[in-house]
């Protein structure tokens, strides 16, 4: 009895994986000489939503994202680029939220260290509806830069746009504001996070993030990882 011939791996697919093995390098070989605290929005741009749930499979609730950060910024004031290259985990996990089929909600946050230095945030978000939600989180860095976000969250996905796509996807926007806790200036923040199914268990997660104003600088995020559905 012959096996049956493995798909070949699409050339979307292959080019996302090379992507992030290239940015790794790229990121590790960065340093960081930025003197505030880098914050971000990192993680999946998946609903991961209790009730959608394929018969005779169980639902995936949990996605951890592992991969390489690019902090940049430009000074206004000398028109300097501040970088800092590190690794981020980022873990978020799926709740149920009663008999509302469309209603979903997560909470988890992300963490990222470079040398002796460290940043994290912890967050939640709701849906009450399959494309809109909203976002609550609160951030801390080893020196300080205590701050809290609010984002409103529109999503985009194939499961509800193209149910039978190949590769399937995942869209976030986010669009809010950054409430430090000191005497910094609060500011608009948007992001926007992709995920790409590789495999039923893989996903290739990115986001770009960005803060504008921010004192003296405008602060963009740029995040490339490998997330993992359980």
């Amino acid at each position: 009895m012959h096996k049956p011939r493995r798909a070949a791996t699409p050339a979307p697919v292959r080019t996302a994986a090379t992507a992030v093995a290239a940015l790794t390098v790229t990121a590790a070989a960065l340093t960081c000489v930025a003197a505030r605290p880098c914050r971000a929005q990192l993680g999946t741009a998946r609903i991961l939503r209790p009730r959608q749930q394929t018969t005779g499979k169980q639902p995936q609730l949990s996605h951890l994202t592992i991969g390489p950060a690019l902090f940049f910024g430009v000074d206004n004031a000398s028109g300097t680029v501040r970088t800092v290259g590190s690794t981020v985990l980022a873990y978020e996990r799926g709740l149920s939220v009663g008999r509302a089929t469309d209603a979903a909600a997560q909470f988890g946050g992300f963490l990222y260290s470079q040398g002796d230095s460290y940043f994290f945030q912890v967050q939640g978000k709701y849906y009450p509806s399959r494309s809109i939600g909203g976002q609550i989180s609160y951030q801390r860095g080893k020196d300080g830069g205590d701050a809290f976000t609010a984002f409103g969250l529109y999503n985009l996905s194939s499961s509800t746009r193209d149910p039978q796509a190949k590769v399937p996807w995942d869209v976030q926007v986010g669009l809010g504001g950054l409430f430090p806790t000191d005497d910094q200036p609060k500011a608009f923040s948007a992001f926007l996070q992709l995920s790409v199914g590789l495999s039923r268990n893989l996903t290739l997660d990115t986001s770009y993030w960005g803060v504008y104003p921010n004192s003296d600088s405008s602060i963009n995020r740029v995040l490339v990882g490998v997330g993992y559905n359980f």
